[in-house]
């Protein structure tokens, strides 16, 4: 014979989404994109390239340092998040690198973007309040 009980008063925790973002925003996905550039490394673990040649010398041409941005540290720290409505976090880069910022990643400078080690440690921190809200440890 089946027997069956019905729970009516089930409690689902209460879930902070936007908080999960901003920290995933703030604690991973900024912080692995200021890492990369530290590193010169791209999203995918490459090797960012240099200035080629003649990209130095218009930039010395025009009084510019012939470093490419990543190496004079302005791009660096550049990187932010912001909230952007319920449940929505935006992360970019400030107003005056985006320009350049798209110029480069057309050119195939990958530096912006979610790296998989980013990817996966957002998705382990996610997995993670869920385990602590759902088992009673965190409210």
């Amino acid at each position: 014979m089946l027997r069956i009980t019905i729970k009516n008063n089930v409690k689902f925790p209460k879930i902070n989404l936007q908080g999960i973002l901003e920290t995933i925003a703030e604690d991973i996905i900024v912080k692995d994109l200021t890492f990369g550039i530290d590193a010169s490394r791209d999203i995918a673990g490459g090797v960012l390239q240099g200035n080629k040649k003649a990209t130095r010398e218009r930039k010395l041409r025009l009084g510019h340092p012939d470093k490419p941005l990543i190496d004079t540290g302005k791009l660096r720290k550049d990187f932010y998040w912001k909230a952007s409505g319920k449940n929505k976090v935006i992360v970019t880069i400030e107003d005056e690198r985006k320009n350049i910022g798209g110029y480069l990643q057309d050119k195939g400078y990958r530096f912006f973007g979610i790296s998989q080690d980013a990817f996966r440690r957002a998705i382990k921190y996610v997995e993670s309040e869920i385990e602590e809200l759902t088992s009673g440890k965190k409210n």
